[in-house]
């Protein structure tokens, strides 16, 4: 109605979204100019008007605005978000590195000790993916799991490469523990994330290459030789 009095239309054209009817308190019919009728309806009532209002009300509070209606209002349009194929891709990465350390680890240990410490460069694209949560305004799990990922490769750098501390062999539990807790969650996150936030193929991928990596961990790691430090 307010819109009708500012717009000066006569009686019948006050109404929602261009639909007219009868309004009782416009004010008495005037005569109008066709041209001006004809552009504030164009204005005011096109989908692409509705639209815009929309996508406006939900930059300004998108706490509240129904996901059923964002996905309405953008449906036409590719939104492209990055952080989802980056997870994906890292732990990819995640899984085929540690495959790899351990598939090698039984007969060229002495190359594993030159080239083992590659696998803590993922700590570099999981820093970026904790940025990318943030700007793209992802759920908080990510951030949760991705610093579990990094706490696992500064512990891992620790025993393996800077203490040098054979705590796989020695059995030793006060070091044990925090190490086998980390491996587990990390690679659940990577299996749980994935599946929930990108693709069920995806994630039932991640599950698989989980399962490898862990009997590959498990036929692996034979008794140390004399002067094995116990890396990885």
């Amino acid at each position: 109605h307010q819109d009708a009095v500012w717009a000066s239309l006569p009686r019948g054209n006050c109404g929602v979204d261009g639909r007219s009817f009868t309004c009782y308190e416009c004010p008495k019919a005037r005569p109008i100019d066709t041209t001006q009728e004809l552009t504030y309806n164009k204005i005011r009532f096109t989908p692409w008007a509705r639209t815009f209002n929309r996508l406006s009300a939900m930059r300004a509070n998108p706490a509240r605005a129904p996901r059923h209606q964002i996905v309405s209002v953008v449906q036409n349009r590719k939104v492209v978000t990055m952080l989802e194929p980056f997870y994906f891709a890292l732990g990819l990465a995640n899984n085929a590195l540690l495959i790899w350390v351990f598939l090698i680890r039984k007969k060229h240990f002495a190359l594993l000790q030159k080239t083992g410490w590659v696998y803590l460069l993922l700590a570099i694209p999981a820093i970026y993916a904790m940025f990318l949560v943030q700007q793209e305004q992802k759920s908080w799990r990510y951030t949760v799991f991705l610093g579990i990922f990094l706490a696992f490769l500064a512990l891992e750098a620790l025993y393996d490469w800077i203490l040098k501390i054979s705590f796989r062999e020695t059995m030793n539990w006060k070091q044990l523990a925090p190490y086998v807790a980390l491996y587990i969650s990390m690679n659940y996150g990577f299996v749980v994330m994935v599946w929930r936030y990108d693709s069920a193929i995806r994630g039932i991928l991640m599950l698989a290459l989980f399962v490898i990596q862990i009997v590959a961990n498990l036929i692996s790691h034979p008794r140390p030789a004399k002067g094995d430090t116990g890396r990885i």
